[in-house]
């Protein structure tokens, strides 16, 4: 989440927009390569058909001046590839402990929360945004 956040102070919001509905890729890819979990192909269909249909309304084609927004790849979207593979670890992590330790989701979800906040709260104070007016 920090890394989809501070992204959007690098690209625009349609990137950003795009770069998220990709988020079953990563989580399917991973679950392959990770777990060796099998999908059936109408799921590929249909995340396939997902980001074409994303890619399709967000796309609009640029007129015949340069663009002030126009860039190469970039860091924003160094970080949002970062955060769209975290999301995928996540996801793959999550149906990992819930098919071998059969965690429940309130309870996946206290921890997942409980950690997050204990993290974000040592970096608050370590960087001093606790103490910034």
């Amino acid at each position: 989440m920090v890394s989809s956040n501070s992204a959007l102070q690098f690209v625009n919001y349609p990137t950003q927009v795009l770069g998220k509905s990709c988020k079953p890729i990563p989580v399917m890819l991973l679950g392959v390569t990770l777990l060796r979990k099998r999908y059936p192909m109408a799921k590929y269909l249909c995340v396939l058909l997902i980001v074409m249909g994303v890619a399709l309304f967000m796309y609009r084609p640029k007129k015949g001046s340069i663009d002030e927004d126009d860039h190469v790849f970039g860091y924003g979207e160094l970080l949002l590839l970062l955060s769209l593979t975290l999301d995928g670890l996540t996801g793959v992590s999550q149906d990992h402990m819930r098919a071998h330790f059969q965690t429940g989701s309130n309870h996946m979800m206290l921890n997942v929360n409980l950690w997050s906040t204990m993290m974000l709260g040592a970096a608050v104070v370590f960087t001093g945004e606790d103490r910034k007016s």
